[in-house]
């Protein structure tokens, strides 16, 4: 029997030893020694005033979970890295969890599950939509939402520079030009 807790957490049939390298175990040690830190003081503010501090997307993004320098690329792309990454960050603050794979996971997922065979799944680094997570502000009564679904507090997704998210001929995903 292994130790029930790691740096990662409870972790009862050491799975995080046997199926994780070191190098992931190593990056996913500063992840959350990094959330931590920097993240989870600012979470108590950010739960009374329903925002996401935009601090928070600046440091996960600084981390490169998705395609750390330190793994190979199957291994950040393994089921059982992203299992942990997200187990790391839900044990943090689950917000910061459910935005941060709504950034990271889906539409990476879409676009190379749903992109053109004929552009490579390299083509979507660097060219991942970023969020607003400031809060929009409150909206006039003539620009007020006229669908209960829409929400002014919802964060807007915008494209970086050099992206366009219009899909191209023959693809169904945001395109990089060449």
């Amino acid at each position: 029997m292994t130790s029930l807790t790691s740096p990662l957490g409870i972790d009862p049939y050491g799975f995080a030893s046997t199926h994780l390298s070191e190098a992931a175990r190593g990056v996913l040690g500063t992840l959350a020694a990094t959330l931590e830190s920097d993240v989870r003081p600012l979470m108590a503010e950010a739960w009374e005033t329903a925002t996401m501090p935009a601090e928070v997307r600046a440091t996960l993004a600084a981390l490169r979970l998705m395609d750390p320098a330190e793994l190979s690329e199957a291994e950040a792309a393994s089921s059982i890295y992203a299992g942990f990454r997200n187990f790391v960050l839900a044990r943090a603050d689950v917000s910061v969890a459910t935005a941060y794979n709504a950034q990271s996971g889906l539409f990476r997922t879409a676009v190379t599950l749903g992109g053109s065979p004929s552009r490579p799944a390299s083509s979507i680094r660097g060219c991942v939509p970023s969020i607003s997570w400031a809060p929009s502000p409150s909206p006039s009564p003539s620009t007020a939402p006229t669908s209960p679904r829409a929400s002014p507090r919802r964060p807007a997704a915008t494209a970086r520079a050099g992206c366009s998210t219009a899909p191209s001929a023959g693809s169904a995903g945001p395109t990089r030009p060449t």
